[in-house]
C-alpha cells in the first residue's frame, strides 16, 4: 500500500489525457504543477459578463472591440476561450505571476485562426477575473508598456475595487494601517521577479494574497498548500487503514476466521479519491 506511488501514476494518466506532457519531478511536483494548470485554463461553463465602466469608455479600434465581443459572446455561451491565453500556458511548470499575485487573468484580443490552437498574440490584453459564474472584464491595455509594467499595474485593481470591491473584500487587512512606502508598478514587477511576497494598497486600504500568494520559488503558495494538504490526507489514510486491518486481522485470528487477502490501493474517479481492495475487485 503506497498512496503516494498510486497519486503519482494518477497523475501522469490526468497529463496524458489532456494531451500535455507530465512535469519532470516527484509526485508533489506532479500534483502542485496540475494545481497550476488548473489555475490557468478557463475552463468553458457559462458566464455572466460584467464589464468595469472603464473599459466600457475606453475607445478602441474595430478589430479590438470585435475580439472584445467574440469573447463576451464565448463567456455568455459557455464556449471555451482557452485559446486566447498565452501559448506556454498549458505547460504546467510555466507561471502566470499576475495570476499569482493578484488573481487577474490577461487574454490575448486577436481573432482565432481555423485550425490554430491558439491566437496570435496582440497588441493588446484583456484583463478579466473569473469565478464559477462571473467574468470580469477589468480593462484592455497595451501589450508591453515602455516600462515593462503591463502586468503589474496597479490600476487594475483600482479598477475592481471602483466596480466589484466584493471581490476584494476576502483579501483586506482589517485595521487602519497603510503601507510603509507607496510601491509603484514598476516596484511590484520586481519584486515578482525575486519571488517575494508583498501587499498592495489600494485607495487608502491593504490587500493581500489576492491570487494565493508568490513563493519565493516564484509559483503559488495555494498551489503548495493543497498538495501539501493531500499529502497529508493519504498519510492519515494509509495509517488508518493499516491500524484497522492490524485490528481485524487479530480479531479474526482470535475467533479462527480466515484471514482477509487485501492490498489497497487508490484510485480516482470524476476528480474524486477512493480506496479500494484490488483482492475484493479482481484487479
Amino acid at each position: 500500500m503506497d498512496f503516494i506511488k498510486d497519486l503519482s501514476e494518477i497523475m501522469v494518466q490526468a497529463y496524458k489525457e489532456k494531451g500535455i506532457n507530465p512535469p519532470n519531478g516527484d509526485t508533489h511536483t506532479l500534483l502542485s504543477r496540475y494545481f497550476n494548470l488548473k489555475d490557468k485554463i478557463i475552463v468553458p461553463r457559462i458566464r455572466n459578463v460584467k464589464v468595469s465602466k472603464e473599459l466600457r469608455g475606453k475607445i478602441l479600434e474595430d478589430d479590438y472591440k470585435q475580439c472584445l465581443h467574440h469573447i463576451k459572446n464565448r463567456f455568455k455561451n459557455g464556449k471555451d476561450v482557452s485559446i486566447f491565453l498565452s501559448k506556454k500556458s498549458i505547460k504546467p511548470s510555466q507561471k502566470d505571476l499576475l495570476l499569482y499575485n493578484w488573481g487577474i487573468h490577461h487574454l490575448h484580443l486577436s481573432m482565432p485562426e481555423k485550425g490554430k490552437q491558439f491566437v496570435e498574440r496582440s497588441d493588446y490584453l484583456l484583463f478579466l477575473m473569473i469565478n464559477d459564474n462571473n467574468a470580469y472584464f477589468i480593462d484592455v491595455t497595451k501589450h508591453k508598456l515602455p516600462d515593462g509594467t503591463e502586468f503589474s499595474q496597479q490600476e487594475l485593481l483600482l479598477i475592481i475595487k471602483r466596480n466589484w470591491p466584493y471581490l476584494l473584500d476576502p483579501y483586506k487587512y482589517q485595521g487602519a494601517f497603510s503601507l510603509d512606502r507607496k510601491m509603484t508598478d514598476k516596484d511590484y514587477s520586481e519584486m515578482r521577479k525575486a519571488g517575494s511576497l508583498s501587499l498592495v494598497e489600494i485607495d487608502g486600504e491593504v490587500y493581500g494574497l489576492i491570487g494565493g500568494g508568490i513563493t519565493t520559488a516564484r509559483t503559488n503558495i495555494n498551489h503548495t498548500i493543497k498538495t501539501d494538504g493531500v499529502f497529508r490526507v493519504l498519510r492519515n489514510m494509509e495509517a488508518n487503514i493499516r491500524e484497522n486491518t492490524k485490528n481485524l486481522s487479530s480479531l479474526l485470528s482470535q475467533n479462527g476466521f480466515k484471514q482477509i487477502d487485501s492490498s489497497f490501493k487508490l484510485i480516482v474517479e470524476d476528480e474524486i479519491f477512493y480506496v479500494i481492495n484490488e483482492k475484493s475487485f479482481g484487479i
